[in-house]
């Protein structure tokens, strides 16, 4: 929802060295092998946001709704 804090948990599912980016926030993580790592941000507009990994084969969307 917009306007409402968001947490991911996100783990890296292989040996291979993988991220986490999300460029309408501003988001860029690296995701270590079998490691949790914690992504916090704050959706304010709605909308469909697409997320990706430039080195990997991750990609998807996020939806903000009002």
């Amino acid at each position: 929802r917009r306007n409402i804090p968001v947490r991911l948990y996100l783990t890296g599912g292989s040996e291979k060295k993988s991220c986490f980016v999300l460029d309408d926030f501003s988001i860029r993580k690296g995701l270590a092998s079998q490691a949790v790592e914690q992504i916090d941000f704050l959706p304010t507009k709605t909308g469909q946001y697409q997320f990706y990994c430039p080195i990997g084969e991750i990609r998807g969307s996020i939806v903000v709704r009002d």
